[in-house]
């Protein structure tokens, strides 16, 4: 996990603690009114974020990390909107305006849950056999095609409602049924990282010719190795940077 990460992982613990905090004390303080409802609200609001920014920070690959970027933005966006209308009057500023943001929240709120749960999918599915890799890309598109009809229906109303509703609950059953056939794999069949490393025959046999003229075990030299390797890596990687000017 990057610096950034951590960063973004600390705070996001940090603010939904303080959200949870006041959301406590506006139900065990007072009368239970509409500004409890409101920091109720709020609390609610950050919670859901939090738990979207942990999907954009599962990924660690190059692509599964921008995406994230894209996520923690529209969903940033979408939680600004979200206490806009709830600590504000909004039809005080007109019907078109209360609208637009209506509007706005709901395709925000469709996009980043769409790439909160692809980014999840992601971080999970680690397996280069077809099937998986297969049902992957047909759950990503599904999500994706589902996330479209959503704001279709949002900002518009299509001339065929039946038929589109029709197609949209299709597309919804086969997002849920990848989604949750893909975390299954995942939980129940483990990650395919886990496998045990296996030596080529050449390198076993340099093992065992260093281990002979050392006097020491194949596992001393192997383990040596290793720690070498793993203390020369760190080393590298906490290294400042060099100035080649």
């Amino acid at each position: 996990m990057s610096t950034l990460q951590k960063f973004a992982l600390r705070l996001t613990i940090l603010s939904f603690g303080i959200a949870a905090a006041m959301g406590i004390a506006a139900l065990l303080m007072g009368e239970f009114g509409e500004l409890q409802a409101r920091v109720l609200g709020t609390t609610f609001s950050i919670g859901v974020m939090s738990v979207a920014i942990l999907c954009y920070l599962a990924p660690r690959n190059k692509i599964g990390t921008q995406l994230g970027i894209i996520g923690f933005i529209t969903g940033l966006a979408s939680l600004a909107i979200a206490l806009v209308l709830i600590w504000f009057e909004t039809y005080e500023w007109g019907s078109s305006i209360e609208e637009t943001l209506y509007k706005s929240f709901g395709c925000l709120l469709t996009v980043s849950a769409t790439i909160a749960q692809i980014c999840l999918l992601i971080s999970m599915v680690k397996n280069d056999k077809p099937l998986v890799t297969w049902l992957f890309r047909l759950t990503v598109l599904a999500a994706s095609g589902l996330a479209v009809m959503i704001i279709i229906l949002i900002l518009s109303e299509p001339s065929e409602v039946e038929w589109f509703i029709r197609t949209l609950g299709v597309i919804a059953i086969i997002d849920a049924f990848g989604t949750v056939t893909l975390i299954a794999i995942r939980l129940f069949m483990g990650a395919p990282n886990s496998e045990k490393a296996k030596l080529s025959p050449y390198t076993q046999r340099l093992i065992n010719e260093v281990a002979a003229e050392r006097g020491v075990s194949p596992q001393h030299v192997l383990d040596q190795a290793i720690n070498t390797y793993v203390t020369n890596a760190t080393a590298a990687s906490q290294a400042p940077p060099r100035d080649l000017s």
